[in-house]
């Protein structure tokens, strides 16, 4: 819920203090001890410069001192050539607006390593693509390894205290017991919604246009998520779709939003400012002392969400006072409950209700979504991966029987496209003085001091060739299935797209089965499909000297972006026939 004071104030006046504290201490100088005005404004130009330098070199020394006392090393460092590596952030954050995903990390890791310590601004945060580094954050040692307080800083005018925000295991205890089992409602919904998007999708192919895939398949994934969190659907897919920017029905195209269409995009535009901070690191807050650049789309959000909540809680207190109501243990879920219905019976707290919804709503509407975006870019990409995932549809379920819940578990190849999917297509802790396993067998561990934040890229560890063979960015799902699968089970810490150890994804399973649901109704209905780059704004495009690059940079024919989960820039236009 909007804050009065921007998120950013609390931050910034905590540096405001400590930047005045030389500026204090030359004043107060000054007033015990007679010296000239020019000294004094020679003193009070040089204190910063002087006593940040000063700072640094004593954390250098103690971290140096915490490095040998553990017996550890330090990373490779990562710094750039201008003052405070100001140029190195520079690079990141162009390489983030203008480059392939992750390029300017993937070029470093080349060059220094699967792990390294990025210096920027004074501040320095480890990157890492090593499985047994990661395994160390997320299972072996994970109590040591939290989210921090400059995660959840810049977070938390859109996440609040919810699952994705906090260490707690309060809100994963909340959310867990409705994601421990497969429940029929959850088909009734996949089904119903996927239905509508698919009849949407032949209708705007009837036209003679091209579909943005990207958009049908996101209001698909937020009237389920919805109907599934609320028992109230959205209904975003009753709007028109778009028609491809350069077509004359575009410019027609013009009109007054309905709320259900500006909570999807204001969520949208939220989300990419929380990962536009992530970015900046420490200084972010800087850029939004006066405004929290935030808050106009969480009130659109809450404008959709607030009214929700409070019905929700008015049914729980009209029930109590009519002696209707009954408790249940914190483990069980009835068949009829929502998600909000569970989380009412669990507390009766309005704002981590709120911050649950909206942190499951963001998992169970955007990452769904990206995935089936990248599905269906590499079905047009690959023709002979789409006739033999269709065959095996056929044969298991038919032409246009709905699936269910064996059938899906059965079908090997579909989830081995997903995973494949997944894998090319797929956080930031702070902790207590440790050390990180060296990848070098014989190496010292490297060190990592109190506070210090240290992030993994599963994008960039799924395509390393020494865990998954010289063909690791090619696209194949048979290397789920094949003899490459002794990669997976040599080490299942290569292949992380849900996450691991006690912060799995709740919703693996749900995720799978709506996916594969999506996936199974498509293919009952369409049997070609093809990318249509005309449609697409030609800004949105990968430059063409990419073409020259190796590896997916060089075959990819869309450019991939990310907040806080990867996104197609411009869209994803297809044609499809129908079967």
């Amino acid at each position: 819920m909007p804050s009065l004071v921007p998120s950013a104030l609390p931050h910034v006046l905590r540096s405001c203090i400590y930047l005045s504290v030389p500026f204090l201490a030359v004043y107060f100088f000054s007033c015990f001890v007679h010296i000239s005005t020019w000294t004094f404004v020679i003193l009070q130009t040089i204190c910063l410069p002087l006593y940040l330098t000063a700072r640094v070199q004593i954390q250098a020394l103690k971290t140096q001192r915490g490095a040998a006392c553990a017996g550890a090393i330090f990373a490779p460092p990562l710094v750039g050539k201008s003052f405070g590596s100001a140029d190195l952030l520079a690079e990141v954050m162009k390489s983030y607006k203008e480059g392939y995903l992750c390029d300017r990390f993937n070029e470093a890791h080349t060059k220094l390593g699967p792990v390294f310590d990025l210096h920027v601004l004074w501040d320095t945060i480890t990157f890492t693509i090593d499985a047994n580094i990661i395994k160390t954050i997320l299972a072996t040692d994970f109590n040591n390894y939290v989210k921090g307080e400059v995660y959840q800083a810049f977070m938390h005018s859109v996440l609040g205290s919810g699952v994705f925000n906090a260490d707690a295991r309060f809100h994963r205890s909340m959310t867990r017991p409705f994601f421990s089992r497969d429940r029929i409602s959850h088909f009734d919904i996949f089904d119903k919604h996927s239905d509508a998007a698919l009849n949407k999708m032949k209708e705007r192919l009837a036209e003679g246009h091209a579909v943005d895939f990207q958009d049908l398949i996101s209001r698909f994934t937020l009237d389920s998520a919805s109907e599934f969190l609320f028992g109230k659907c959205v209904n975003v897919l009753e709007s028109p779709l778009p028609y491809p920017p350069r077509s004359p029905e575009a410019a027609r195209q013009v009109g007054v939003l309905s709320l259900a269409d500006r909570f999807a995009r204001a969520f949208a535009r939220a989300q990419d400012t929380i990962a536009s901070r992530g970015r900046l690191g420490y200084i972010w807050p800087w850029l939004e002392i006066f405004k929290d650049k935030t808050k106009d789309d969480m009130k659109i959000v809450d404008a959709f969400l607030n009214p929700i909540l409070k019905d929700a809680l008015e049914k729980r207190r009209n029930e109590v006072e009519a002696g209707l109501w009954q408790d249940v243990d914190g483990e069980e879920v009835a068949d009829e409950d929502t998600f909000l219905d569970h989380l009412v019976r669990t507390t009766t707290n309005s704002q981590i209700i709120h911050d649950e919804i909206l942190n499951i709503l963001i998992a169970g509407r955007d990452t769904t979504a990206s995935t089936l975006t990248f599905a269906v870019y590499f079905l047009c990409m690959y023709p002979h991966v789409l006739r033999r995932l269709r065959k095996e549809i056929l044969e298991t379920v038919g032409p246009s029987r709905r699936p269910d819940y064996n059938e899906i578990k059965d079908m090997k190849y579909l989830r081995a496209f997903l995973n494949e999917v997944l894998r090319l297509y797929p956080a930031v802790y702070a902790v207590n003085d440790t050390t990180i396993p060296n990848p070098e067998p014989n190496g010292k561990p490297f060190f990592i001091p109190a506070g210090q934040g240290i992030t993994y890229s599963v994008f960039l560890m799924h395509r390393r060739k020494d865990y998954w063979g010289e063909d690791a960015e090619e696209f194949d799902p048979d290397r789920f299935l094949d003899e490459r699968i002794q990669y997976i089970l040599k080490n299942p810490f290569i292949f992380l797209p849900f996450n691991a150890g006690p912060r799995i994804c709740l919703g693996q399973q749900f995720a799978y089965n709506q996916m594969s649901f999506f996936l199974i109704k498509l293919l009952q209905n369409f049997s070609e499909m093809s990318l249509r780059l005309d449609c697409q704004d030609p800004k949105t495009l990968p430059p063409k000297e990419w073409a020259s690059c190796p590896g997916r940079k060089g075959i990819e024919k869309m450019v991939v972006k990310s907040h806080l989960t990867a996104y197609t820039n411009g869209g994803l236009w297809v044609k499809m026939t129908e079967a």
